[in-house]
């Protein structure tokens, strides 16, 4: 399903009666003249109430964490230890590790 960001409202709207969480996902390389457009995304999804961003680029990151948007960090950030666990955790309780890890 293609959305626009004028979808978000309804997506949520719709996803918060069935008790389901949203989320926007948000992978991708952010280069500085991309940064006014992530923040017109994030202030979407704030606005829409989705429930929070997936991101891998610290701008998004940060940017999502100060306006209080929820935010998962993705596998693609490549988390691989615990120091980075620990940097991390300041801007997110979810966290989905590198596939490269094994259980132990």
């Amino acid at each position: 399903m293609n959305s626009t960001l004028d979808d978000l409202p309804a997506i949520a709207k719709k996803c918060g009666e069935k008790n389901v969480r949203t989320y926007l996902t948000l992978n991708t390389i952010i280069y500085d003249h991309d940064l006014s457009v992530i923040k017109t995304l994030v202030n979407a999804v704030k606005d829409a109430g989705i429930t929070a961003v997936i991101a891998s680029d610290q701008a998004v990151i940060n940017y999502a964490f100060t306006q209080g948007v929820e935010v998962h960090i993705s596998t693609q950030l490549n988390v691989t230890n615990i120091e980075t666990v620990k940097f991390y955790a300041n801007f997110s309780d979810v966290m989905v590790l590198s596939r490269e890890l094994s259980l132990n």
